[in-house]
């Protein structure tokens, strides 16, 4: 079973003209640092995804951790299109957490704008 991890980067996304030469330099930076982890990256707007095999998440984490440019990365759990299973899987996650100070938030933000709920309403 595949993993994904969605990795946001920093200012390169701000440099205007340059940005795409930017976004080309840290993509091949990823690429060198996850070689040999059977890893796929996608670009996204804004954003890249990258998809390996489950036994190599903590090693993509960490190779990935050491890129320069790279501000955070968050695990990506794929649901249907569907409320119910989302709230279903966010839940069950929620559940897998060790225990915390007791109440936390969520806070959705549609990458799907078609989705039918706003983002205040999955709130």
């Amino acid at each position: 079973m595949n993993r994904k991890i969605l990795v946001r980067y920093g200012e390169i996304a701000l440099k205007g003209k340059n940005r795409s030469q930017f976004e080309q330099q840290l993509l091949r930076n990823m690429k060198s640092a996850v070689a040999g982890a059977g890893a796929e990256i996608t670009r996204l707007h804004g954003r890249f995804l990258v998809e390996g095999p489950a036994e190599n998440e903590r090693l993509l984490v960490r190779q990935l951790q050491r890129v320069f440019g790279i501000v955070s990365l968050s695990p990506v759990v794929e649901t249907a299109l569907d409320f119910e299973a989302i709230k279903s899987e966010a839940v069950r996650i929620a559940g897998s957490l060790s225990p915390g100070p007791g109440t936390f938030k969520v806070e959705a933000r549609r990458a799907n704008k078609k989705f039918p709920l706003t983002s205040p309403e999955i709130n």
